[in-house]
């Protein structure tokens, strides 16, 4: 009879180098031994398509690559840019939350019929309004300037509660050499029915369909100053300093060389871009990888795009 049991023959297990061997290009090789293990993991996990592909190396302190955002062909079809008017300059001051808002109001009612035509609507009402707190605690401190930084979301949620009037009956200025202006009544407002934000880009892109929308733009410099009829795409160079967020408002979206671009309006003058319009990688994901002995700036310690924070208005 045989046993019920034979013994097992011993065979040596073989080596996890045996087993997972391979090679990578060098390109790839300096990717990871750059980025630290956590960072190049939430680079892989981000979603939905997480192909990691090395299209150009260069010594910055972001890693970058493409997650692409696919839109529709009748997005694609509509373009704002004609009911966007004349470019705007902030100058000096502060106050691109509110050129933008107040562009963005102009835009959507003159698209949607609520003005016969297209009506100029003001931006420095909510400079010297939206916020009086803010705009104290900056004067105080300043005595020049009491702009501050804002959102177009807080803008157009004031706009509801206070009305905005016409530019020709508060014509932008920037920052009064006397300081805080006292509020008149009289001029007729418009109202905002409601503010709607929407964090997704997947999400805001599609009401490109009905109207332009608003959003802000990671700043970059000298990145975003030398665009011209270029395509932004973040920092290029090692000396890329991030400089904070600007508002723009993206009026149209295209689809070039298989990369999804936004084409925006920024509040900085003619000599921004083309005449003060310029497209915006869509498609673009950063995350910053600080050099030794520098300190990351928390905006960019997980993955995230170059445009966020979309707003728009809805009129009753």
């Amino acid at each position: 009879m045989e046993p019920l049991l034979r013994p097992l023959s011993v065979q040596a297990s073989p080596s996890a180098e045996e087993i997972f061997t391979f090679t990578i290009p060098q390109e790839m090789y300096e990717v990871c031994d750059i980025i630290p293990g956590e960072i190049l993991a939430s680079i892989i996990s981000s979603k939905p398509d997480a192909l990691v592909k090395v299209f150009d190396t260069n010594k910055t302190s972001y890693a970058r690559w493409m997650n692409h955002v696919v839109t529709s062909d009748i997005v694609r079809e509509k373009n704002w840019k004609t009911s966007m008017y004349w470019v705007r300059d902030q100058g000096t001051h502060e106050t691109g939350w509110a050129i933008t808002a107040a562009e963005l109001i102009s835009a959507v009612r003159y698209i949607l019929r609520h003005d016969a035509e297209y009506v100029d609507y003001s931006a420095q009402f909510l400079v010297d309004f939206a916020d009086r707190d803010k705009a104290t605690e900056r004067y105080m401190k300043d005595k020049l300037h009491y702009c501050f930084k804002y959102s177009v979301a807080k803008a157009l949620e004031f706009v509801k509660e206070a009305g905005i009037p016409q530019a020709g009956h508060w014509k932008y200025v920037g920052c009064r050499p006397q300081g805080l202006p006292i509020y008149r009544a009289g001029s007729p407002h418009v109202y905002v029915n409601s503010c709607v934000e929407i964090s997704s880009i997947r999400e805001a892109l599609p009401y490109l369909e009905f109207h332009p929308i608003a959003a802000s733009l990671a700043l970059f410099t000298p990145d975003y100053y030398i665009i011209k009829d270029g395509i932004y795409r973040g920092p290029m160079y090692k000396e890329s300093v991030y400089e904070g967020f600007e508002w723009v408002n993206i009026y149209a979206v295209i689809e070039e060389n298989g990369e999804t671009i936004a084409l925006v309006k920024a509040p900085h003058g003619t000599l921004l871009g083309d005449e003060g319009y310029f497209g915006v990688s869509v498609d673009v994901e950063m995350v910053q990888v600080p050099w030794e002995g520098q300190e990351g700036h928390p905006n960019f310690g997980a993955p995230r795009r170059l445009l966020s924070d979309f707003s728009f208005p809805t009129f009753a």
